[in-house]
């Protein structure tokens, strides 16, 4: 999972699991040691004036928004991966020894996973944001169909109004409908300002009319866990299962004691 940095908004990844309270992740960009736990502190979500003058441009060249895939410009020390890797498997080891082996999930009534999502999210509820009625009704099918109660948003006011004031469940957003004004700006900074806890059971999805479908970089650039090009809307309910079936079973195993 994405989260921006609290000292220099850059987006830094972390693991998609429970963390205990004192860990922290350190940013590859200025080095600050973000507290990202589930108890830690929740950064502000209408800082955007900081935002704009800290993050070297990623918000700035909103307008474009376009990613070209690129190799990174430095080789990753061998030493640094093997780092990374070794405290993964510490954290591991250390949850597993706090919570002890996973038990059998229930067969019957709501799971742990089911239990968790409800508390942070309203379950089975997605918002389309979009001013294209193609796309709308495409996602609205699809969604209907996944037994989700959908929202729609035509206007960016009116889909910041709503992301503010509403957890969803699964937000699908149109790239060229945020890039149509400044809300669409701070959506996605909210998006990426969101606590973990709740971002956690969130499945965002962003239509990408010039972006290959399931671009990487959309994710580490973004926080946006799918991106779809229009011309694979037909398989959104693939996608979409897809992505909330893996966001089951990365944290089931940390819920169920």
């Amino acid at each position: 999972m994405n989260r921006a940095c609290d000292n220099c908004a850059k987006i830094i990844t972390i693991p998609d699991i429970p963390l205990p309270d004192d860990y922290t992740q350190k940013c590859t960009y200025c080095g600050h040691n973000n507290p990202v736990s589930d108890s830690g502190p929740v950064p502000e979500l209408t800082d955007w004036d900081t935002l704009d003058s800290t993050s070297n441009g990623t918000f700035a060249n909103f307008s474009a928004m376009t990613i070209t895939p690129s190799a990174p410009s430095a080789p990753v020390e061998p030493t640094s991966i093997r780092a990374f890797e070794d405290r993964l498997r510490d954290l591991e080891t250390r949850l597993r020894a706090e919570w002890k082996e996973a038990s059998h999930v229930a067969t019957r009534g709501p799971t742990a996973y089911d239990v968790e999502v409800s508390k942070h999210v309203n379950e089975q509820t997605a918002l389309v944001a979009s001013s294209q009625n193609p796309f709308i009704q495409a996602c609205e099918k699809v969604l209907s169909r996944m037994k989700f109660k959908v929202q729609e948003a035509k206007t960016l006011d009116v889909a910041l109004s709503v992301i503010a004031r509403s957890p969803f469940h699964v937000m699908i957003l149109d790239q060229n409908f945020l890039k149509s004004g400044q809300a669409g700006k701070q959506i996605l900074r909210f998006i990426k300002r969101t606590p973990l806890r709740v971002r956690r059971c969130q499945s965002v999805v962003m239509i990408t009319p010039g972006i290959n479908t399931c671009e990487p970089q959309v994710f580490f650039q973004w926080g946006i866990d799918l991106n779809i090009h229009p011309s694979d809307l037909r398989h959104l309910e693939q996608h979409l299962g897809n992505l909330l079936q893996l966001k089951r079973e990365l944290l089931t195993p940390f819920l169920t004691r």
